[in-house]
């Protein structure tokens, strides 16, 4: 699996010497969405704190069936709120250009046709970007329900991990965009279909910036894991993405991301199919110190409170084991072997 700091492959990015009055008209086109969309929040939090406090002056007056009602508006209501109010350092984070069609391929008829980017026999000049949706942490929808940013574990959120210059796809510009709170820092762009002269709203479609690559790899380090949701690659996105019909086995070797993914995939099961996962989601870690390591990875992604973290010893609230496996014990537990009679255990 590739590294956990790897970017998304890419084929051709914007010239290094760009002029500056491209890269700041591109920012500011991403700040312009950015304060829209925290408007937005701000209106759907307004929104939130209005239900509750509605639920709460109902009082205890009604019949049961709409005494349920009002708790239950009042849960979700609450939830919903803690979501909008998290503090995300980089709440918009990609962008997808995509072309009409299938895979984006332009036929004689007008109609986009499903053929490979190596066939050149209807390969068009030019090519109408015909969507674009912003990748964010939680979905935000405006007021005529028109999707503002897409929550990056929706469908539509998914090609911009999987699409790769061999199998682009509908996308022809995947834009990492860097901010910190309400500020748009900085874009890069990858240009996925170099063989198109791709045009948005009319105008030559402009490629900013050293690709994601360079973006990854600027991000700066620090003592606890962050999550990777701006940088996850396509055989990652598979595993994340993977049905929840039966066990997930997630494999590499030390600093491929293994742990990464693994927070990341609980994420995603909360969001695809939160009935079934109602009662919250445990993770075990095999020491406390990775537990604090990771502790910040799911609230980052909009989960916090419906995953819990604990360490093999500290499953129990008040009960904490204090006794250690004999030097003997512990290598068999370790072992190959013990990995094997496990797998056959939780497989039946």
């Amino acid at each position: 699996m590739a590294a956990q700091n790897a970017a998304h492959a890419q084929v051709a990015t914007g010239p290094a010497t760009e002029p500056d009055g491209v890269r700041d008209r591109e920012i500011g086109t991403e700040q312009q969405h950015l304060d829209r969309v925290y408007r937005r929040l701000e209106e759907k939090i307004h929104e939130a704190e209005f239900l509750m406090d509605d639920a709460a002056k109902r009082g205890q007056v009604g019949t049961p069936g709409a005494l349920a009602e009002r708790d239950a508006q009042v849960f979700r209501a609450g939830v919903h709120l803690n979501r909008l109010n998290s503090e995300f350092e980089d709440f918009l984070f990609g962008r997808i250009d995509l072309l009409l069609g299938k895979d984006g391929k332009k036929g004689p008829d007008g109609a986009y046709t499903s053929v490979e980017p190596a066939d050149d026999a209807v390969r068009e000049e030019r090519a109408e970007i015909a969507e674009t949706l912003h990748i964010g942490r939680i979905g935000v929808l405006d007021a005529d329900y028109s999707p503002l940013v897409i929550d990056w574990r929706a469908p539509a959120a998914a090609p911009f991990y999987r699409a790769t210059p061999v199998a682009p796809g509908r996308v022809v510009r995947r834009r990492v965009i860097r901010s910190k709170g309400r500020k748009v820092l900085g874009v890069e762009d990858d240009l996925l279909r170099p063989e198109l002269t791709a045009t948005l709203a009319g105008a030559a479609l402009p490629v900013v910036g050293d690709g994601a690559l360079m973006a990854a790899l600027g991000q700066a380090r620090s003592h606890t894991m962050r999550d990777i949701v701006s940088s996850i690659q396509a055989e990652q996105d598979m595993v994340i993405r993977a049905p929840a019909a039966s066990v997930t086995e997630v494999e590499g070797g030390p600093g491929t991301g293994k742990t990464a993914v693994a927070l990341h995939r609980a994420a995603y099961l909360l969001y695809q199919d939160r009935r079934r996962y109602a009662g919250g989601i445990l993770v075990v870690s095999p020491t406390p110190l990775l537990v604090a390591y990771t502790e910040g990875v799911l609230p980052s992604l909009g989960e916090e409170g419906q995953v819990a973290i604990r360490a093999v010893g500290n499953l129990v609230d008040g009960a904490e084991a204090d006794t250690y496996d004999e030097p003997a014990v512990a290598r068999i537990k370790g072992s190959s072997r013990m990995l094997k009679v496990l797998r056959k255990a939780v497989r039946g």
